[in-house]
Order: structure tokens, then sequence, then C-alpha cells
């Protein structure tokens, strides 16, 4: 019996203690892996990402409403052609109202020639007239007036457009009807008080 191994025994021993070993740690390797809990899968998020809400854009300015047209005055030369061309249209009540007096007559409708618009005709167009001159004011309301002296007067005094002009230029029906309402200014067909059109006159006084 020999008292060392032979080199070829002791070589198959060592690979054989090596092999085992390897089997294990390959044992342990997968259990190991076998172990650990497997990975999530990384899911989409159900919710979209939020987008910043773009600031609102600001509110567009209201369309200016059109400008009225400037006002345009008459030339001393149509101030004296409109006066002359009313004149032609005056009740005989106003010359007679008048008589002896007709420069204060004339003084009124110059007045009106002045105050009114030199594209405008308070007296023969059937269409809205707007007063640039005096206003009085009479609960909130504002109503065209008209300083006019009368005859045998000193001071001038202040009426309504409406109710001198009905005065001038009515007939004789027409007058009485309007005579028999209150003295207040007389309503408009348009709607506004500042509006001295004869056309847009009523038969009743406004509510002021």
């Amino acid at each position: 019996m020999l008292d060392h191994p032979c080199l070829p025994c002791l070589a198959g021993a060592l690979c054989l203690i090596g092999w085992r070993q390897a089997k294990a740690r390959l044992k342990n390797d997968k259990a190991g892996v076998s172990s650990q809990p497997p990975a999530k899968a990384e899911q989409p998020d159900p919710k979209p990402p939020k987008q910043q809400q773009q600031p609102k854009e600001q509110a567009q300015e209201a369309p200016s409403k059109p400008s009225k047209p400037a006002f345009q005055s008459r030339s001393e030369a149509e101030v004296k052609q409109s006066v002359d061309t009313w004149d032609k249209q005056l009740h005989s009540r106003a010359h007679s109202f008048y008589r002896g007096e007709e420069q204060n007559l004339s003084a009124v409708l110059e007045t009106l020639a002045r105050a009114t618009d030199k594209t405008s005709d308070p007296i023969l167009k059937d269409q809205c007239c707007l007063w640039h001159g005096e206003v009085g004011e009479v609960k909130h309301t504002k109503h065209a007036t008209i300083k006019m002296a009368k005859p045998g007067g000193r001071e001038a005094s202040v009426t309504y457009v409406s109710r001198v002009l009905i005065f001038l230029f009515a007939s004789d029906e027409g007058f009485d009807r309007w005579m028999k309402l209150p003295k207040k200014p007389f309503k408009m067909r348009c709607g506004n008080q500042l509006c001295v059109s004869l056309a847009c006159i009523t038969e009743e006084c406004h509510p002021s």
C-alpha cells in the first residue's frame, strides 16, 4: 500500500471537489435569482400631464360707436337765405303777433338757423334736426330752449323751441289742439327732446 496517493487519483479528487463546489454555487445563484421579486414593468401614466393653460386673451374692446358728425354752422349768407325761406312758410298769426316789430320775428328765425346744422332743415325736411343752441333741463331731461322777445317786452324770455315752432308754423286747426295742452315742452316723435324738427312734434306734452 502506498503512503501517498498517486498523482492521477489526487487530480481526479480535486476535479470532483471543484465540480461539486461549482454546482453548489450555481444552485445558490439560481435560488437567489428566483427569490428576488420580479421587477415591475413600467406602466404608462394613465393621466397625461396637464398642459399649462394659456393665459386668456384680453377681451377685445367693444367697437366704438360711430362718432356724430361735427356741427356745421351756417354762414351769414346761409343764415339770411334760411330766414328768407322760412319767412315764406310762417303762419299769418306770426306776422300779426309781431306787427311793427318784425325785427324780433327775424331774430327768432335767425336763432333757429344758427342753432341747427346747415345740412338740416327743421321746417321743410321731414327728418330729425338736432338743436345746438341753449338747453333747459327738466327732471333730468334736456329740452331745446330759445330766448325770444315778446312784442312790447324789453327783456327776452326763455321758452321751448317746440312750442315756438307750433306758434309760428302750425295750421289753425292744429294750433288750437296744441294750445289746449299744458304749457310744457311737446313730446318729440323720434324720442329725442333735442330734436326741433316740425315733423317730429306730437300732439302731447313730454311727461317731464
